[in-house]
């Protein structure tokens, strides 16, 4: 004689899961987000500068034509 288990128990061992391992998964989740954000922005903000807006007077190129 074989015994099968209702498909209710079966769902039901899915569905306890730790609220604290829900909570530590969206926060890894947010900070991931958080640090592909910044990054991307601190390359934006650097890519922008202009290398000779910065140099001295004295030092920028003489632009010729």
């Amino acid at each position: 004689m074989t015994t099968t288990t209702p498909a209710t128990e079966i769902n039901l061992g899915l569905r306890h899961r730790s609220p604290a391992a829900w909570v530590v998964r969206q926060a890894i989740v947010g900070i991931a987000i958080l640090a592909v954000v910044v990054s991307a922005s601190a390359w934006l903000l650097h890519s922008s500068i202009d290398p000779a807006a910065e140099l001295p007077a004295e030092q920028t190129p003489v632009r010729q034509g």
